[in-house]
C-alpha cells in the first residue's frame, strides 16, 4: 500500500486538489445555506404574528360619492357569490373568507373605580381560520345563548391609545396583559329583543382591522337581534397558499372594483425571500457539481496517466480494490475536508443571519443547526460514492 501512495503522489497535481477543494467548498457552503434556509423559511412562513406569516389580503369595495347616494337607497355595493368562486380559484389563493358585520344595535360598558363608561360600538367576524391568533389555546368560540362573548381587537387599537391618546391626556398607559384581564359588558338589542354579555379581550390582531367576535355567535345573533337577512359582503379576507399571489389575482381583483389592503407587500416580499432562497440552492448545487465534475475529471486524469503502471500492478497481483484504494483515500480526504470545513463556517456565520431575522420575524425561531452537519455528511458520502464508482471501472478495466 505504501508503494502505491508513493506512486499517487509523484503522479498526483497539487493544484488540482487545491481547486477542487476551494470550488468544492465554496459550493457545500452554499448548498448547506440554501437548505438551512429553506427550513427556516417554512418555520417562519407558519409564524401566526410574523412578517413572513401566512399571507393575507383585505379586499373591500371602494366607498365614493356615488356609493353615499346608493346608501340611502337602500344599496350596498358587495361580491356576488361568484366573485367570490373566481377568486377562489385563481392561482396562488388558498382560502377566502368573508366579513360579517352585526345587523343590530351594540354597546360597550366597563366598570372603571366604581365609575361606568360606556359607548357604541361595531362588531364583526371572519371564519375562525382567518383569525391570526392561535384559536385553539384561546377563549374562542359562543353563541346566543353564551354568557360569555371573547373579542379581539386590532393591536393599533392598543398602540394608538398608548402612544396617542394615554400620552396627549396624561392618562396611564395599558399592557396587552392587563387589558385581557378587564372584563366589560356589551349590550346588543334589536328585532324587539335584548341581551347583556360578559366579554374581554382574548387577542390582539395585526392583519384584520376590526373588532372581531367569533363568527357562530354573530351568524346567529343577527338572525336574533337582526332582520335575519344578511346582503352580499363588501369586505373579503384572501390568504395566499405560499409565496406571493399570482398577477392575475390583482388583475381580477381590479376588474371586480376591489380595493387591496392588507399584507399585500410583505407576499411580494415572502415572493422575493422565496425566490433568493431557491437561486442560492440552486447556484450551490452547480458549483458542488461542477466542483465534484472537476474532481472525478482529476482522478479520471490521475488513473489514466498511470494506467501502463496500474496494468503492471494488476499482472503482479494486486487486485482492483488495492490498485484504486489510494485514489479513494485522496477523494475521502478532500471529501471530508470539503464538507467540514463548509459546514463549520455555515454552523459560525448562519446564526449571525437569523439573530436578525428573530428581531424582524415576531414569532420565528430558527431551525437548529444539527441539520447542517447532517447534510454535509451526506454530501460527502455522495462525493466519496461517485469517486469510488468512476475509480473501480477505470481499475478493474
Amino acid at each position: 500500500m505504501k508503494l502505491l501512495i508513493k506512486l499517487l503522489r509523484q503522479n498526483a497535481s497539487t493544484w488540482q486538489l487545491i481547486v477542487f477543494f476551494v470550488a468544492g467548498t465554496i459550493g457545500v457552503m452554499m448548498l448547506l445555506v440554501g437548505m438551512q434556509a429553506m427550513r427556516d423559511y417554512g418555520r417562519a412562513e407558519k409564524a401566526a404574528d410574523g412578517l413572513l406569516g401566512p399571507g393575507t389580503i383585505v379586499v373591500s369595495k371602494p366607498v365614493s360619492s356615488l356609493t353615499t347616494i346608493g346608501n340611502l337607497i337602500g344599496v350596498r355595493p358587495s361580491f356576488s357569490e361568484k366573485d367570490i368562486e373566481k377568486i377562489a380559484s385563481t392561482e396562488g389563493v388558498g382560502g377566502v373568507g368573508v366579513f360579517r358585520s352585526s345587523a343590530f344595535n351594540v354597546s360597550a360598558r366597563v366598570e372603571i373605580g366604581g365609575h361606568g363608561i360606556s359607548t357604541e360600538m361595531f362588531l364583526e367576524s371572519v371564519p375562525d381560520q382567518f383569525i391570526d391568533i392561535d384559536t385553539e389555546r384561546t377563549e374562542w368560540g359562543g353563541s346566543v345563548g353564551s354568557e360569555f362573548i371573547p373579542i379581539v381587537i386590532p393591536r393599533t387599537y392598543l398602540d394608538l391609545y398608548n402612544f396617542g391618546f394615554a400620552t396627549s391626556k396624561g392618562l396611564p398607559q395599558v399592557g396587552e396583559t392587563m387589558l385581557r384581564q378587564i372584563p366589560f359588558k356589551i349590550g346588543v338589542s334589536g328585532n324587539g329583543r335584548s341581551r347583556v354579555y360578559q366579554t374581554r379581550i382574548v387577542g390582539y390582531s395585526r392583519k384584520l382591522n376590526t373588532i372581531l367576535v367569533p363568527d357562530q355567535f354573530l351568524r346567529e345573533a343577527n338572525k336574533t337581534f337582526g332582520s335575519g337577512e344578511e346582503g352580499g359582503p363588501s369586505r373579503l379576507i384572501i390568504v395566499s397558499k405560499g409565496g406571493a399571489p399570482s398577477k392575475a389575482l390583482f388583475e381580477l381583483l381590479a376588474d371586480l372594483g376591489g380595493s387591496v389592503d392588507g399584507d399585500a407587500d410583505e407576499l411580494r416580499l415572502r415572493s422575493i425571500v422565496s425566490g433568493v432562497t431557491g437561486v442560492c440552492i440552486i447556484l450551490g448545487l452547480i458549483i458542488t457539481l461542477m466542483g465534484v465534475s472537476f474532481q472525478v475529471v482529476s482522478l479520471l486524469l490521475l488513473v489514466e496517466r498511470n494506467k501502463e503502471k496500474t496494468s503492471n500492478l494488476r499482472a503482479i497481483g494486486y487486485s482492483g480494490v488495492e490498485v484504486g484504494m489510494p485514489y479513494m483515500i485522496v477523494s475521502m480526504a478532500t471529501a471530508v475536508g470539503v464538507s467540514l470545513v463548509a459546514a463549520m463556517v455555515v454552523s459560525v456565520g448562519y446564526p449571525i443571519v437569523t439573530d436578525y431575522a428573530r428581531r424582524v420575524v415576531g414569532e420565528f425561531s430558527p431551525a437548529g443547526m444539527w441539520s447542517v452537519w447532517v447534510w454535509a455528511v451526506v454530501i460527502a458520502a455522495v462525493i466519496v460514492a461517485v469517486d469510488w464508482i468512476v475509480v473501480r471501472m477505470k481499475t478493474e478495466q
